[in-house]
């Protein structure tokens, strides 16, 4: 693969350094590139044009036949011939590619396209295709899609807007996109300005300049719309919410307070939750403990089955801590302590030397139920022989011709709940756990939280196997341990991505032995980094880093990590 690319590179710039030889060195390279080489398409593509531009048609033609495929071979053919003569075959072909669920064909059949849309009549037949060409196009091309949308008069103007903002969102061009999205909510279309709106919020939501100053500006034009409730109650929490999470007051504060009471208005208890979760958490950060104390009890009365309640609980123990209200928040530890599985429990059990990270030496494999053979095939079958069963039955939940069996599945797991934390790789959790003074349940419950105990699986920051560790921290690991690193591939190996974990584990409690409370600034830093977790100490101190751990991620990573921990310790 590493030839196939140096091969790749040469070809692609022999064009500029030497075109005399740019034929001979595209012939060449079919001799050595693999058909299977990621780039292996394009060169084709290369050599096609070369041909054409050479005069040489037909060999072109039978080359992009025999190496792309006859789709390649028809866009090929029209691209040579008469485009007047061929529009409609054109655009058929172009809506068998754009139905293709291959992506890569769908890719580079959209570049073709990119060269043969300058050349189309004004006016043609076959929209749909163009328009299904185009939302590929603005992945691979954006800029071209802006270049070229004023020659497609046959979209309608409100696709033409939809294209033009997920051009600019690729191409992060705020103040371009802001100006779609402007013209869509004032003309009143209500689902696509929803839509538009979620999209850009994404792009601005990480600055907070930028995202107060269009918050001002959409406040302004909403007062201008008859947008229904449901949709004003998520485009209200959703932007009070990202403002929040920038720890911005005004007009946060304001968003918030509208979200929750729209979201009342239309029963949308888990928007309404949020909101009033958030305006907790920033009236305690701006010192305003009776807003604090406002909002939890709305939150505490409303919501008990929710998963943050127990968060909402030691919000308010914190408010009558720094009050000094000794009485009810005695009262508040108490029912803090009926949440054993929550990270709230756990601190408070630490402060008073309460809690005991021991548990069992070892723990039993635990065997997984069979189903009927008609369904292995399915995801939900390979969740469910893994014990995620919570997990199947929400892939079957909205899936009528599996309605007989969700409900089986969750009769199942109602009399079986210890299913859902199941046990695998026990002798080698076992083995690692002693060699490294480290508790099986932790392990086990990391592993369960980070993989699913599925061995293949990637994040989409690049974290590889049961552990999910990273490229860059497994070669710090391996360093450290003055063990030779060979090869990436090998963090899919259940001994190599359990071992190296566990030692990254011991090297975290080592690293946090002198704390009060050492698994929960371990699990932490596993997840966040060390380094930001004692940035994050310094700024908010122990009894209020569970609250403002600034990542989201990190957060509920705990909450879940714990609440496993619980019942692996129990096994």
């Amino acid at each position: 693969m590493a030839y196939d690319y140096v091969y790749y590179v040469r070809v692609k710039n022999q064009r500029r350094l030497d075109p005399a030889g740019y034929t001979s060195m595209l012939n060449n390279a079919f001799k050595f590139i693999k058909a299977d080489f990621p780039y292996f398409r394009e060169i084709a593509r290369c050599a096609a044009d070369n041909l054409i531009a050479s005069g040489k048609n037909s060999d072109a033609l039978s080359l992009v036949q025999k190496q792309l495929g006859m789709p390649f071979y028809h866009l090929y053919e029209m691209k040579i011939s008469s485009f007047q003569k061929k529009k409609d075959e054109l655009f058929h072909y172009a809506g068998l590619l754009a139905d293709s669920a291959d992506q890569s064909l769908l890719r580079e059949g959209a570049i073709l396209l990119n060269d043969l849309i300058p050349e189309l009549p004004r006016r043609i037949k076959g929209a749909d295709s163009l328009l299904a060409w185009m939302t590929v196009l603005v992945e691979n091309s954006p800029g071209q899609v802006l270049a070229t949308l004023g020659k497609c008069p046959s979209i309608e103007a409100d696709e033409l807007d939809a294209l033009r903002a997920a051009a600019y969102y690729k191409l992060k061009d705020t103040r371009h996109m802001w100006e779609t999205v402007r013209r869509v909510i004032l003309s009143k279309k209500e689902k696509k300005a929803a839509k538009l709106l979620s999209d850009f919020l994404e792009l601005v939501k990480k600055d907070q300049k930028l995202l107060k100053q269009y918050a001002q500006e959409l406040e302004l034009i909403l007062d201008e719309t008859r947008f229904s409730r449901p949709t004003l109650a998520a485009v209200f929490s959703s932007w009070g919410i990202a403002m929040a999470a920038q720890e911005s007051d005004d007009p946060g504060y304001n968003w918030l307070k509208k979200g929750a009471g729209f979201s009342e208005k239309v029963s949308d208890k888990t928007t309404e939750a949020l909101c009033i979760y958030h305006l907790a958490r920033l009236s305690y950060l701006k010192a305003n403990y009776e807003g604090a104390l406002y909002f939890t009890d709305q939150f505490t009365d409303q919501f008990q089955s929710h998963d943050l309640f127990p968060e909402m609980l030691y919000l308010r123990y914190r408010v009558f801590s720094i009050r000094a209200d000794r009485e009810n928040a005695t009262e508040l530890e108490k029912k803090i302590m009926e949440f054993p599985d929550s990270p709230f429990a756990y601190y408070l059990q630490s402060k008073k030397k309460a809690f005991s990270s021991s548990a069992k030496h070892a723990v039993n494999t635990f065997k997984p139920v069979k189903l009927d053979h008609t369904v292995k095939k399915e995801k939900f079958y390979h969740l469910f022989q893994a014990g995620f069963v919570s997990d199947a039955i929400r892939l079957l939940k909205d899936n009528p011709n599996r309605s007989k069996l969700y409900l089986g599945l969750e009769y199942y797991r109602m009399a079986h709940l210890e299913v859902t934390y199941p046990v695998f790789y026990s002798d080698l959790i076992n083995d690692c756990c002693k060699r490294y003074q480290l508790d099986p349940a932790l392990v086990l419950s990391v592993i369960r939280e980070e993989s699913r105990f599925d061995r293949s699986v990637v994040s989409k920051a690049g974290a590889k196997g049961l552990m999910q560790i990273m490229d860059d921290t497994y070669k710090w690991i391996l360093g450290l341990r003055k063990k030779k690193f060979t090869s990436l591939s090998r963090l899919f190996e259940e001994r190599e991505n359990i071992e190296n974990g566990c030692w990254y584990l011991r090297y975290l409690t080592d690293r946090f032995s002198g704390s009060d409370i050492p698994l929960l600034l371990v699990l932490a830093s596993y997840n966040g980094g060390p380094g930001n977790v004692n940035r994050w100490l310094n700024k908010w101190g122990p009894d209020d880093l569970l609250l403002f751990i600034p990542f989201q991620e990190t957060r509920n990573y705990l909450r879940k990590v714990f609440r496993s921990y619980y019942h692996y310790r129990d096994k």
